[in-house]
């Protein structure tokens, strides 16, 4: 059964949205240069950006990473 267009349309706009929306995962730093995490749901994360918040990460840290579309950010480290 085909969907009608503006259907379809509606579709493809908050696909799009949904991209923008923020969500936060935890991960474990698997390597430092280049930084690169192991998320909970499994999946490696590369070129993840260091924020200033979370300074000195070292290899086996659980860290706290937001998810915004394709770029993920270091916001924080567990234990403080």
């Amino acid at each position: 059964m085909r969907r009608p267009s503006h259907v379809a349309g509606l579709s493809k706009r908050m696909d799009r949205y949904e991209r923008r929306i923020p969500r936060w995962e935890w991960a474990v730093v698997d390597s430092v240069s280049p930084t690169k995490v192991v998320m909970d749901s499994g999946s490696v994360a590369m070129r993840v950006a260091d924020d200033s918040l979370v300074p000195s990460i070292t290899i086996g840290d659980r860290v706290e990473v937001r998810i915004i579309g394709d770029r993920r950010d270091i916001t924080g480290r567990a234990g403080g």
